[in-house]
């Protein structure tokens, strides 16, 4: 197959998980992801006018989990749609198993999977709860999926194989990257979008409660995944999705009204003092006025601001410990 994922074929350490992640409404999430889809362009990107430089390129796949490490006795694609594994976190579209035989130590077999949901959000759920579990004394790793372009696009010529899973178009440049940056590891972890989630919606639930403390948004484990689209499991094999649930929508057309008021407040408060320049400083307001605040223009209220402090590799429970375990974003082997 022509999809490949450098990060996810770590055979021990390295990435870190955690099972606690920021949702929210599809439209953020298109927007934090950088557009997503087709849908939400014109076209594809052009191509650069030296395509050979898209050779050691790869472009994440927002929808596509790979997962390694796992035993060989449950890799069926009907197993792992079962809501014990991969079904609890929502609608899958298609499942490919690829087993690794090793005939010298049959201990060491072991297979993978690339899963393709229907939503994204239920994507970076899955990666978040599985990557570091481990599951019958074997650690299961998961990313995103990667691709590369295909040689006969880079070589701007039509590509003959009707099977050809690379890529015949551009991608998105906010899934691009190079193989080095693919091999450290942080962007098919899901950890970068995951903290462009929290920042969205800190900001949101900002704009509409303040400080008041209500803007806390609420955990959820299990319930078929962000997307409600998998089917919650009474005894899950493979750990649950764990998810804050999203502002309600009345709660995020009220923040994207005071957003609104807020830039509509300061360009009134901008042209008012364009004005009063222009006409000399005329009937300007006294000091004292200004101290009291008579005759002056309400200040907007500050934009609302987040701090983001650095993801640190979190302990999993019941996981155990990994025995000299790499630096985070180590890498095994050579990228493809």
């Amino acid at each position: 197959g022509g999809i490949t994922n450098f990060a996810g074929a770590l055979a021990s350490g390295g990435l870190g998980s955690t099972s606690a992640f920021g949702q929210f409404d599809g439209a953020d999430l298109v927007a934090a992801l950088g557009s997503g889809s087709s849908s939400h362009h014109k076209g594809p990107p052009e191509p650069p006018k030296d395509r050979s430089t898209l050779a050691t390129m790869r472009v994440i796949r927002r929808n596509l989990v790979y997962a390694v490490g796992m035993p060989p006795n449950i890799a069926t694609e009907e197993n792992l749609r079962k809501p014990e594994y991969f079904g609890q976190y929502g609608k899958i579209s298609k499942i490919v198993i690829n087993r690794n035989h090793n005939p010298g130590d049959p201990r060491r077999a072991s297979a993978s999977a690339y899963v393709t949901f229907a939503h994204k959000e239920d994507t970076l759920a899955c990666i978040l709860a599985l990557d570091g579990f481990y599951h019958d004394g074997r650690n299961v790793r998961a990313s995103y999926g990667t691709s590369k372009y295909c040689s006969a696009f880079i070589k701007n010529v039509r590509c003959n194989n009707p099977d050809c899973t690379y890529l015949h178009h551009m991608g998105d440049a906010e899934d691009t990257f190079t193989k080095q940056e693919i091999q450290a590891g942080y962007v098919t972890s899901g950890r970068d979008v995951l903290a462009r989630q929290q920042q969205i919606m800190a900001q949101q639930a900002a704009a509409v409660f303040g400080n008041s403390g209500n803007g806390n948004s609420r955990r959820k484990v299990g319930g078929g995944g962000p997307s409600s689209t998998g089917k919650a499991s009474s005894g899950p094999i493979f750990p649950p999705p764990t998810f804050d649930e999203p502002l309600p929508r009345k709660a995020r057309a009220q923040s994207a009204i005071l957003q609104q008021r807020a830039h509509q407040s300061a360009a009134l408060a901008h042209h008012h003092a364009v004005a009063h320049s222009a006409m000399g400083g005329a009937n300007a307001p006294s000091a004292a006025s200004i101290v009291a605040g008579i005759g002056t223009t309400p200040a907007a209220p500050p934009a609302p601001h987040t701090t983001l402090t650095p993801l640190t590799s979190l302990k999993r429970a019941g996981s155990m410990p990994l025995p000299g375990k790499a630096a985070a974003g180590a890498v095994a082997g050579a990228a493809a």
